[in-house]
């Protein structure tokens, strides 16, 4: 979920459940995120830019999968 500066909850902000899979595939490291979210999350998430933080945060994954 989402917080405000104190670290308080931010209740009329999406409250999400992210599952993360890491696992050895084909000589390498797969990584696989589920999210669970509504229509009306996925889309006050997105306008939110979740989809530019998510690939900022996924674009720094290999480097930390190989160290």
């Amino acid at each position: 979920g989402f917080a405000d500066d104190e670290g308080r909850p931010v209740a009329d902000l999406p409250l999400t459940k992210v599952r993360m899979q890491i696992s050895a595939h084909e000589g390498g490291t797969r990584m696989e995120v589920a999210d669970r979210v509504t229509r009306e999350q996925m889309e006050q998430l997105v306008s939110m830019g979740a989809v530019e933080g998510m690939q900022a945060a996924m674009s720094q994954m290999d480097a930390l999968l190989a160290a």
